[in-house]
């Protein structure tokens, strides 16, 4: 409740997994309510209702999934824009 950065949240949305998360310090940093995921209050009935509504909606799972697999691809572009500004060379064979 207290990390600052959730890993767990870096990975889902790495893996373009539609995400539940509480309104935790950081959380805004990491989705986008209701673009890349939801985000909900500390509240186990609001949590339920959240996850509840991702296993009965594939539309909305696919709606998260496609949008974080965007995101993905516009952070990509944006750091290989700052490290070619900086001069750094990115071997062919990296993936970034």
């Amino acid at each position: 409740r207290h990390e600052g950065r959730s890993v767990a949240i870096d990975e889902a949305c790495v893996l373009y997994k539609p995400i539940v998360s509480t309104n935790v310090a950081g959380i805004h940093e990491q989705l986008k309510h209701q673009i890349t995921g939801s985000i909900v209050r500390f509240d186990s009935e609001e949590l339920t209702r959240a996850v509840s509504e991702l296993i009965e909606n594939p539309q909305l799972r696919q709606v998260y999934s496609e949008n974080l697999k965007r995101d993905s691809v516009e952070n990509r572009d944006e750091l290989n824009e700052v490290l070619r500004i900086l001069g750094v060379e990115i071997p062919a064979y990296a993936v970034i």
